[in-house]
């Protein structure tokens, strides 16, 4: 499907003109307020620099752009959402939960988490009342409805269920997640075998949709696209987003048939593509204007075993009237308990992955922040 460009009014320049401004402001006050605690807090482990910092600028953008909104009288930003990777919340992170808390594997994190509208990833496994007793090697999974206590903590209030675990307890567990996960409030989308629209979700004016990928049995590319194409054609003017479970495990890298399809989808009207599965992150790519997150890697997980399985990608979309704003956060899990990474490793994890990805995002990527015009 076609887009015609939309040409933006004076004020609308001015507008993000602005908010560029806001954002440079920002950088600038950060840099100010890093070195101060450095020079108050030398004993101060720098990860926790790092995170005061970055709540510091979350609260400085709020303050700006409410300041904004009085000004030009117009809402800025509609909305706050944060994309996370797959959460596996049974064997060695069940364990880690039962010892210390709900919150354990986000309390560092938690502040950042409340600031956004709130955030969507991957639930790989179903929720039963009945847990059986499974090895902490196993790789059939479930989670008790005490997990429940976690979403609330962390602001999780929409889920994938697309994927390759949510049937781990069979069709009736599957059934049975889906009446707990409503019976708590909890939004989810996508099926592990279907992928038709049945299992969609809209939230104002954006929708949400997920298939399970890892092979074509259940949905092959034509299907997919029909979906797709389906839902853009009956919501024209709905920002439209699929979160896909696909790739090959523990590869940084793209396969040829994951960017194949990644471009018939937007070519069918997708408007943004996140993907989960293969436990580490992949590279960003910009197709005719569209970006797709290939694999934004764990966020809960009980991996260990390399360094590329704990690092991972949060993915704050920010909604205005004309554009969106992607901001990328550079997080680590250490012992399932996540941290945003120090500056240095940041820097560090950024320049790689805008080495893996469009070029044209390169710089974009290395400061964090993607920037992107609305096309509906």
């Amino acid at each position: 499907m076609g887009f015609i460009k939309t040409i933006m009014s004076t004020r609308e320049k001015v507008i993000i003109r602005v908010i560029d401004l806001v954002i440079i402001f920002a950088i600038v006050w950060i840099s100010w307020y890093w070195h101060g605690l450095i020079i108050i807090k030398k004993n101060t482990a720098t990860s926790n620099l790092f995170s005061d910092s970055f709540i510091f600028l979350s609260r400085l953008n709020r303050v700006s752009l409410n300041s904004l909104d009085k000004l030009l009288s117009q809402p800025l930003p509609q909305k706050k959402v944060l994309f996370v990777g797959d959460i596996m919340l049974g064997r060695g992170v069940g364990n880690l939960i039962s010892k210390y808390g709900e919150d354990y594997p986000i309390k560092n994190i938690k502040p950042l988490l409340s600031q956004v509208d709130f955030c969507i990833g991957n639930l790989e496994g179903p929720i039963v009342k009945d847990v059986p007793k499974l090895s902490s090697h196993s790789m059939v999974f479930a989670f008790g409805t005490s997990s429940l206590k976690f979403f609330s903590s962390a602001n999780c209030k929409l889920l994938s269920l697309a994927n390759n675990h949510t049937l781990d307890m069979k069709k009736d567990g599957l059934e049975e997640t889906r009446g707990i996960l409503n019976d708590n409030g909890i939004q989810f989308f996508g099926d592990p075998l279907k992928c038709n629209s049945d299992f969609i979700v809209q939230k104002d004016n954006i929708i949400f949709s997920g298939f399970n990928r890892i092979s074509d049995y259940a949905c092959p590319d034509k299907s997919i696209i029909g979906t797709i194409t389906s839902l853009k054609n009956n919501n024209p003017h709905k920002f439209l987003v699929v979160v896909m479970h696909w790739g090959k495990e523990y590869s940084t890298s793209t396969t040829k048939e994951q960017r194949s399809l990644a471009h018939k989808m937007i070519d069918a009207g997708a408007d943004l593509i996140l993907g989960s599965h293969p436990h580490v992150v992949e590279g960003i790519e910009e197709y005719k204007g569209k970006l797709v997150f290939y694999s934004l890697g764990n966020f809960i997980f009980d991996q260990y075993f390399s360094k590329e399985v704990q690092e991972e990608l949060g993915v704050e979309t920010v909604f205005y009237p004309k554009m969106i704003l992607y901001r990328l956060w550079p997080i680590q899990s250490t012992s399932s308990q996540l941290s945003l990474m120090t500056k240095e490793q940041a820097n560090n994890f950024l320049s790689k992955l805008s080495q893996k990805s469009s070029s044209d995002l390169k710089q974009q990527i290395t400061n964090g922040i993607i920037k992107n015009s609305l096309q509906y």
